[in-house]
């Protein structure tokens, strides 16, 4: 495993977790039924890839604790849900025309390409002002 792909597959798994922890089925709705099941159905798509990286987890964690001491730096003032949260990960990190020509494994391009209108629809969404409240 690449260096950046494990970069990449530690801000994948990362969205993972967000999106577990927020999981609809957990917690209710999420702004609406279609965002809700987009989120299940996100999960759903993630959860072979997580497997997949099984053999490399003690790697992972340590890029993962790497990436979450970086965030904690930060000191600024924000508010996000997870699953906004998860789906701008997804976003910045895999859409090609934010990699600045990296390549992206083939196992996480055929994921974004499958589910990029759902990573967008929520991300949207969330942003929305109308459904703050709902978020």
């Amino acid at each position: 495993m690449t260096t950046a792909e494990l970069k990449d597959t530690a801000i994948f798994i990362m969205a993972y977790s967000f999106l577990q922890m927020d999981s609809t089925e957990k917690l209710g709705l999420f702004i609406n039924k279609k965002a809700s099941r987009f989120i299940t159905e996100l999960i759903d798509a993630m959860t072979p890839i997580v497997g997949h990286y099984h053999t490399f987890k003690s790697r992972i964690e340590t890029q993962i604790n790497a990436l979450d001491n970086k965030a904690s730096i930060a000191k600024q003032n924000f508010s996000t849900t997870a699953p906004q949260l998860a789906c701008d990960l997804l976003y910045l990190r895999l859409a090609p025309h934010e990699r600045k020509g990296q390549r992206l494994v083939p196992i996480l391009a055929d994921f974004y390409a499958a589910n990029k209108e759902k990573i967008a629809y929520i991300s949207n969404k969330s942003y929305d002002t109308k459904y703050r409240k709902e978020a």
